[in-house]
């Protein structure tokens, strides 16, 4: 464990991928002519588009459902809380900076994804394979199956089972048995399925838990001045961060800001691209920007709802269960019977929806039935050893197999980007 967090720290997750990043998403944000800040254009895009649907994809509501089921999950609300103790305060700060400098990023994988999609179907492995070949493309699909069940299931069924023994004493072993079942069931239900469910319940899921937040903020408003100067201060502070967070400085901050907000959109990562292809619209540009949608939804509105609590209750010292500890301390021990629920009905919904990404990652690399039904079994089982696993070491985990789909995926969309410009700007 002290290893892997040393070695994310300081390698993976250091200097240069902080560097990389930031650059990347400067550069893309100025290809994509500053796509994120037509607001009025994203909205239309998806909310008031009508799209001609055969039954068997997912309409531009239920894609951007999808999309947000698979990102809304415990990096919203329990890793948050670690960022800010091994971060600072500036921490938050520098999470909402990546999330706008990685929408234009996630514009472009997702528009390129549109662009090479085949049959309806596809993911970022099929521009990877179009720009570094198919060797390359075969090993990010492989890591990306990892990725499935490392990040996408194990690390949410992980933290589902950790509010869920804080708040009700239930044993992790039910929990994991229970979040297995219901993988089992969305597998054998598909993307149709899965997408029907995400438009119904991940828009009120998220109103109420950010309703909720902004109820603990307002009922806290006499710290909010000093919360907002600490969050600047500590930003672009070169001493350790104060407020009980363990972290040092302007690097700790923006490093613990650039992970945990790619944690929690998958920007760069391209993850959301399997998702958002699978839609009936056949507009690249449109479906490019529904993932910049989904990023203000998941990093600007959520995260920050989540970050800004906790530091006004102060609670960022706890790690994982600042959040919990936030909404009990305003509103009562009771409040974290509703985190433990959010938490774990987002994880659920997260898991459920890479299940539909390991399914057309596995439609990629091989078409034997055989293969995927054991594969997509193995996917629901992971859920119950992932519900007794050790919180901090599944994030670890998560985080360093980020990497490994981030570069092949970043270093494609980089070499296609000309293609992109040119196909955007016609």
């Amino acid at each position: 464990m002290e290893i892997l967090s040393y070695l994310n720290r300081n390698f993976l997750w250091g200097y240069g991928t902080v560097g990389l990043f930031a650059l990347l998403g400067v550069y893309f944000t100025v290809k994509c002519r500053l796509v994120q800040f037509r607001l009025p254009s994203l909205l239309s895009a998806t909310l008031l588009r009508k799209t001609a649907n055969d039954g068997r994809q997912l309409s531009p509501v239920q894609a951007l459902s999808s999309v947000l089921a698979m990102t809304l999950g415990t990096g919203n609300i329990i890793a948050i809380g670690g960022a800010l103790k091994y971060g600072g305060a500036g921490a938050l700060f520098w999470l909402v900076v990546s999330g706008f400098l990685c929408m234009g990023l996630a514009y472009a994988e997702n528009y390129l994804g549109a662009l090479y999609r085949k049959n309806g179907e596809g993911g970022a492995f099929r521009y990877i394979k179009a720009a570094l070949g198919r060797n390359v493309a075969v090993v990010y699909a492989a890591c990306s199956l990892i990725c499935g069940f490392v990040m996408g299931n194990m690390a949410q069924t992980g933290a589902m089972s950790h509010v869920l023994s804080e708040s009700f004493s239930l044993p992790s072993p039910v929990s994991g048995l229970f979040a297995a079942v219901i993988l089992g069931l969305v597998c054998l239900g598909g993307a149709k399925l899965f997408g029907q469910l995400a438009e119904r319940f991940i828009p009120l899921l998220s109103a109420l838990y950010i309703g909720g937040c902004v109820l603990v903020v307002v009922l806290n408003a006499e710290a909010v001045p000093d919360t907002i100067t600490r969050i600047f201060t500590e930003a672009f502070s070169i001493r350790a961060a104060s407020g009980g967070a363990v972290g040092g400085g302007m690097i700790a901050a923006m490093s613990w800001g650039l992970r945990r907000g790619i944690f929690s959109n998958e920007a760069g990562l391209g993850t959301s691209v399997t998702v958002g292809v699978s839609s009936a619209e056949t507009s690249a540009d449109r479906i490019g920007k529904w993932s910049v949608l989904s990023i203000y939804i998941d990093t600007v509105l959520m995260c920050s709802a989540t970050g800004f609590m906790i530091l006004v209750c102060k609670t960022e010292s706890l790690g994982e269960s600042a959040a919990a500890a936030a909404f009990a301390a305003t509103l009562g021990g009771g409040a974290t019977k509703f985190v433990a629920v959010s938490v774990a009905l987002f994880a659920l919904a997260t898991a459920a929806g890479y299940s539909v990404f390991v399914r057309r990652t596995l439609s990629f690399l091989t078409k034997n039935k055989a293969v995927h039904a054991v594969v997509l079994t193995a996917y629901a089982a992971a859920a119950y050893f992932g519900a007794q696993g050790e919180l901090p070491l599944l994030f670890e985990l998560a985080d360093s197999v980020n990497i490994l789909l981030a570069l092949p995926n970043i270093a494609a969309v980089v070499l296609l980007s000309r293609k992109l410009v040119k196909q955007n700007r016609s």
